[in-house]
């Protein structure tokens, strides 16, 4: 799941571009409260600006997989959700084990889990599973809320140069928002 983690990592890429010390700081962009809503991937979110969307297709286990990110950066944070669409099939049986090769995935082998209490519960009414954690890798902070839904994976992520932006006000409203949207009924 080594894809998983090198997203992660584009989504925090452009945290690294900081000012020179000799240049004046910038005032930072004020976040404006940006709802969207996409029916295709059946998702809605609350970013605190508009996201920029950026579709991938990525090889995993010899397979396409299709990644559609979502995000908005801030200052030296990144707000992200990530839609992985799997081939039926690609994915292990057990929704547990999907969602350990992701956190693993991310964390890589040098990444660091700072919340001993990992979340393992349900998401939604669908009672999907999901995943909790927060973790340090390279430098940057990430917390990270993963959903399996079938052969779908969501991914709402907040990855910043220090810890601060992981629970601020815009990664609370984005973690908040996040809602799956019911698939639409055939007619």
């Amino acid at each position: 799941m080594r894809p998983l983690l090198a997203l992660a990592l584009l989504a925090g890429s452009a945290l690294a571009d900081e000012p020179k010390k000799d240049e004046p700081k910038k005032d930072a962009p004020k976040a404006e409260k940006t709802p969207i809503e996409s029916k295709g991937l059946r998702f809605a979110a609350t970013f605190p600006g508009k996201p920029k969307e950026t579709p991938n297709k990525v090889k995993v286990n010899g397979d396409d997989v299709t990644i559609t990110q979502f995000t908005v950066e801030i200052e030296k944070s990144s707000y992200v959700v990530a839609v992985n669409d799997y081939k039926p099939g690609t994915l292990a049986a057990d929704p547990q084990v999907v969602l350990e090769g992701v956190r693993n995935g991310n964390l890589g082998n040098n990444g660091q889990l700072l919340d001993e209490d990992e979340k393992r519960t349900e998401f939604g009414p669908d009672k999907l599973p999901m995943r909790t954690f927060t973790f340090k890798k390279d430098n940057l902070f990430f917390r990270n809320l993963i959903v399996l839904d079938g052969s779908r994976l969501y991914q709402v992520m907040v990855v910043s140069e220090t810890e601060k932006p992981l629970t601020g006000p815009e990664a609370k409203q984005l973690y908040e928002s996040f809602k799956i949207l019911p698939r639409e009924k055939k007619k």
